[in-house]
């Protein structure tokens, strides 16, 4: 299964959980320290991928932010 693949299937896992509960303060950037956790990584300021080669973003409903990608 390539790196992809992977991450579509933790995804479809953490969607069959339904609705999660933040648990950090931070409004700015919680979404995407809670996906980081459901994927099993702990929290760190590395510029490397986060999941097997795939950097995981996230995007608030309403942000009119772009995406950064480098």
């Amino acid at each position: 299964m390539d790196e992809f693949a992977e991450v579509i299937e933790i995804f479809k896992e953490i969607q069959k959980g339904g609705y999660i509960k933040g648990v950090y303060l931070n409004k700015l950037n919680a979404g995407g320290l809670i996906l980081e956790y459901l994927f099993g990584k702990e929290v760190d300021n590395r510029y490397t991928p986060d999941y097997s080669g795939v950097e995981l973003k996230t995007k608030a409903r309403f942000s009119h932010y772009p995406y950064t990608l480098y």
